[in-house]
């Protein structure tokens, strides 16, 4: 590797998706938090060895304490979704989970809803287990 390429790491699909929804949370680019993560967690020792300036005790997070309040990613990714999307999603949280039932309400072809609805379960928003819930 020459000095000009930078190192590449592969991450699990999901945990790349909780990086960047991480990230847009604390408005911070994906590439910071990783940088500001490893500063936090590795010892002093291993960043001196590559030549690294430890944070100062202040910046470092502090410890969760107790339980930690889980993430909503909907608000976030609600912007992203067009119009059938939020659509479909309602009616999946109203318990309409039948495609050809969503197809039929909205006036589109079972595919489509289909399509809709596996795009919503990819950004976490739906699972088939949510249908038991209401």
């Amino acid at each position: 590797m020459t000095t000009s390429q930078r190192p590449r790491v592969d991450l699990d699909p999901n945990i790349f998706k909780a990086l960047v929804i991480e990230a847009t949370k604390q408005d911070k680019k994906p590439k910071d938090l990783i940088d500001l993560w490893v500063k936090q967690n590795v010892s002093p020792e291993v960043l001196a060895l590559v030549d690294i300036d430890p944070l100062p005790q202040s910046t470092k997070a502090p410890e969760p304490e107790g339980d930690k309040v889980p993430f909503d990613p909907l608000p976030l990714f609600l912007e992203r979704l067009n119009a059938d999307e939020r659509q479909v999603l309602q009616l999946l949280q109203t318990g309409v989970t039948a495609r050809v039932a969503i197809g039929e309400k909205m006036g589109i072809s079972k595919s489509k809803a289909q399509d809709h609805v596996t795009l919503i379960k990819r950004l976490g928003l739906w699972t088939e287990e949510d249908k038991d819930k209401v």
